[in-house]
């Protein structure tokens, strides 16, 4: 299948739900590369459906027409490998397949069993997009598995990633798109810097595109080859959680409430916002003429569902800010371990310190922060 000199968008996560259900109109992306794009890939980063079922743990919910969304804004192909796809159950699950092929959306790295979970999509020009979810790990867990009978994820393990690449032709060459790592941290653990370079190695491996961390993170190159530890939150609107960490869609909204700019439990109904850190993301314009990325910085607005390019001098601070954080990525070890473990100890002592000054002064419940966890 070739098509010759194609364009490809690939963004970070996407969620169609929260603050984006009231706009007037889905069109919430002031980009001129992804609109000029031939092909749009997104991380679909939510549980859909229609039906009542929602799972006992942090959710990420929308209503099925949430997903009009992505037919509006011309998105081609969504990869459904994270940790959110099963929060509206088996029934939601199949609501939102559904919903995709009847649409013409191609999908990838989750289906109703593993045979569809594992499927590769074809972009032209030899070039395939694979997708695969972490599991089991401390900082990501929960997560459904695809089997020969039941819907799930397609799990990241070297093995999976070997046995999927062996299916595709020859002479191709695969995207990974990986759901790894800790979320709201610059730096990724040293066991998937590792990890990547090991899937670099392998032959039909033509670069790594990584989500879930909700910020960006840098990139590194290995065998000639790239991988982007995280692209950051592409469109992920604000929205309401109920306790403790169910999110919801309160009708009417009421004129007083709670805000809050971390992700945590909550006593009574509370407005959760995105720091900068989380509204600024990269896309990735692939070119299959030269198989080779140009970046381009996004950020969303504040207080609505916006997506806009930024401006020059926002832009060159980013710049520099990603050659930083992927310079780190080549410390040696024994500098990389210990740096990364103390600024993701710095980083989860001022989530802690904001969530306990949220329960002191807004809770106003000092006793609620040992019930945290």
């Amino acid at each position: 299948m070739k098509f010759g000199n194609m364009k490809i968008a690939f963004t970070g996560d996407l969620f169609l739900g929260g603050d984006l259900l009231g706009c007037k109109d889905y069109s919430s992306l002031e980009i001129q590369a992804f609109k000029q794009a031939d092909i749009r890939v997104c991380n679909l980063e939510q549980g859909s459906g229609d039906n009542q079922e929602e799972l006992n743990k942090s959710t990420v919910t929308a209503p099925l027409k949430s997903l009009s969304y992505l037919t509006e804004n011309s998105i081609n192909i969504v990869s459904l490998a994270n940790n959110h796809i099963q929060d509206k159950g088996t029934d939601g699950f199949e609501q939102k397949i559904q919903f995709l092929q009847d649409n013409g959306i191609r999908f990838t790295g989750a289906g109703r069993n593993i045979h569809e979970a594992s499927k590769a999509i074809e972009l032209g020009d030899g070039y395939f997009v694979l997708s695969f979810c972490t599991f089991e790990k401390s900082y990501l867990k929960k997560v459904q598995l695809a089997t020969s009978s039941e819907f799930g994820v397609n799990p990241l393990t070297f093995e999976q990633i070997k046995k999927s690449l062996d299916k595709l032709p020859q002479h191709a060459k695969a995207i990974l798109m990986l759901h790894w790592g800790r979320e709201n941290v610059w730096l990724p653990p040293v066991s998937d810097v590792s990890f990547a370079k090991k899937i670099l190695k392998l032959e039909k491996v033509h670069s790594i595109i990584g989500m879930h961390s909700h910020r960006v993170q840098g990139a590194i190159k290995h065998q000639g080859k790239q991988a982007w530890f995280s692209l950051g939150n592409f469109l992920f609107p604000n929205f309401f959680v109920q306790p403790r960490t169910q999110m919801t869609y309160p009708e009417p909204i009421p004129d007083k409430y709670h805000t809050t700019k971390e992700y945590h439990p909550v006593f009574s109904l509370t407005y959760k916002m995105w720091k900068w850190s989380n509204r600024v993301s990269l896309l990735l314009m692939f070119d299959t003429s030269t198989g080779n990325f140009k970046r381009v910085f996004v950020k969303q607005q504040k207080y609505k569902p916006l997506v806009k390019e930024l401006n020059r001098s926002t832009s060159f601070f980013l710049e520099i800010w990603f050659s930083i954080l992927s310079a780190m990525l080549n410390f040696p070890r024994f500098l990389y371990i210990p740096f990364e473990f103390m600024w993701r100890k710095w980083l989860t002592f001022v989530r802690y310190f904001n969530i306990l000054t949220f329960y002191i002064f807004k809770e106003r419940k000092f006793f609620s922060v040992l019930k945290f966890r």
